[in-house]
């Protein structure tokens, strides 16, 4: 009784660091991962700022379905609780006011767990809430109202569940919401209802989903935005688009596009584009045109691209990262492609078809790829053996057959201007002038005989 009597009259009198566990002097941050937990420990300090307990089989107790549980009576004590981590510890379920008293929490972190239900009192009381992960959890369905006491929530994160059904009164009273990550779930369909409640988005991570249509109309404050893997998706949703004008990162990566929407050129803040995984067979002129503050472009794993025009990026000076790879039909490359992008720093053309290669690189380049080209190791790469030495490539010959798998540095090409150009065209000039010779001398000695010619 004595003992009960310290613990509540002078907070942290009894307070000690559990096994296999790190605390701070003062035993206001306890991190104890992987330390063979199964219930929150009960020596705390009823002060505790921040509890770290990923990697532990936090049972609680066992409801009548033997779903493992944490419930009230875990955390009632610790109300000065700033960060709670219950990673990877095999939760299957939340009690109703699990952290009702937790009126100070900032950070909540349940991710890669069992969790497959909430509701709209299992995060009762965090008023002062901000940042909430759910992620890899095996939740299907987000009910009406089940964040609507999380009033100050600003970051709300619950990629790679099973949610396929989404009440348009999820989202209910998130106004303070900034970034909302639904990417990998089962998600069809997201109603115009829906998005209100959270236009205040910043960002936005919609992708690999089976999405068909949305809108996003009301995303006018948007300034990340990711649609990729999302194969179905009718392209009436790319012209929703247009009021984002605030949007600096776009990802269109894997959305079976046949050719480059027009719509990207109403963003003229984008920073960030990448078109990877689709089926563009053509990256036409200044599709880029009015992407003036553009600095980092991917077009990668384009299985159908065969060209890119000599003006696509003719008018994007600011571009400072540019990828081109894994285009295994795109075998060349014209050589003022590259001209006036004045601010490149790195380039990859890694993994594409090309055999040979004569580009214009700026000043500015500091790294180069070019790995993993069927790259031809004859007279016409002298320009890329140079670019190999400057920037230290290894770059192997894929023919002819007896250079197969050489470095293209260790390959002479020194002469190769001299031997195959220019002593080709001697070659022809005194082939001329010995058939000249023979033709006069035929002549004269015709003339000497009397002979006709």
């Amino acid at each position: 009784m004595f003992q009960l009597f310290l613990y509540f009259l002078i907070p942290g009198a009894l307070a000690s660091c559990p096994f296999d566990c790190d605390c701070s002097e003062d035993y206001l941050h306890v991190k104890c991962i992987n330390a063979s937990l199964q219930i929150v420990p009960l020596t705390l300090h009823p002060e505790i700022h921040q509890l770290i307990l990923n990697y532990n089989k936090i049972t609680g107790i066992m409801d009548n379905a033997n779903k493992t549980e944490v419930g009230p009576a875990s955390f009632q004590f610790h109300p000065e609780l700033r960060i709670v981590n219950l990673e990877h510890c095999s939760l299957n379920n939340l009690q109703d006011k699990t952290f009702g008293a937790q009126r100070r929490l900032t950070t909540l972190s349940l991710a890669h767990n069992n969790v497959s239900e909430i509701n709209n009192l299992t995060f009762y009381g965090l008023q002062n809430l901000l940042h909430l992960d759910l992620s890899f959890n095996n939740l299907k369905t987000l009910h009406d109202h089940i964040f609507s006491t999380l009033v100050k929530l600003e970051s709300l994160l619950i990629s790679n569940n099973h949610i396929s059904e989404i009440s348009h009164l999820s989202f209910h009273g998130l106004q303070s919401l900034q970034i909302l990550k639904l990417n990998s779930n089962k998600i069809s369909d997201l109603s115009t209802n829906l998005l209100i409640s959270i236009s205040n988005l910043t960002e936005l991570d919609l992708s690999n989903n089976n999405l068909i249509y949305t809108s996003f109309e009301t995303f006018k404050k948007l300034s990340h935005l990711s649609l990729n893997g999302n194969c179905d998706l009718n392209l009436s949703t790319l012209e929703s688009l247009s009021v984002m004008r605030s949007l600096m990162y776009l990802d269109l990566s894997d959305l079976n596009l046949h050719n480059i929407p027009n719509q990207i050129n109403v963003f003229p803040n984008l920073e960030v584009l990448k078109l990877n995984k689709n089926n563009f067979t053509l990256i036409t002129e200044n599709i880029f045109r009015n992407l003036k503050r553009l600095r980092h472009l991917e077009i990668s794993e384009n299985t159908r691209l065969l060209k890119v025009d000599k003006n696509a990026f003719s008018e994007i000076y600011s571009i400072e990262y540019l990828i081109i790879s894994d285009n295994p039909k795109l075998v060349t490359l014209e050589k003022n492609t590259f001209k006036h992008l004045y601010s490149l720093e790195r380039l990859n053309l890694s993994n594409n078809g090309l055999k040979n290669l004569n580009i214009q690189l700026g000043m500015s380049i500091t790294n180069l790829d070019l790995s993993e080209n069927p790259w031809r190791c004859d007279c016409n790469l002298t320009e890329v053996q140079t670019l190999a030495a400057i920037f230290n490539l290894s770059l192997l010959c894929a023919e002819p057959e007896y250079l197969a798998g050489q470095d293209l540095v260790d390959v002479e090409l020194s002469t190769c201007d001299y031997s195959n150009s220019f002593s080709s065209i001697i070659s022809a000039q005194l082939s001329t002038i010995h058939i000249i010779i023979i033709f006069l001398a035929l002549s004269l000695l015709m003339c000497f005989t009397g002979m006709d010619i």
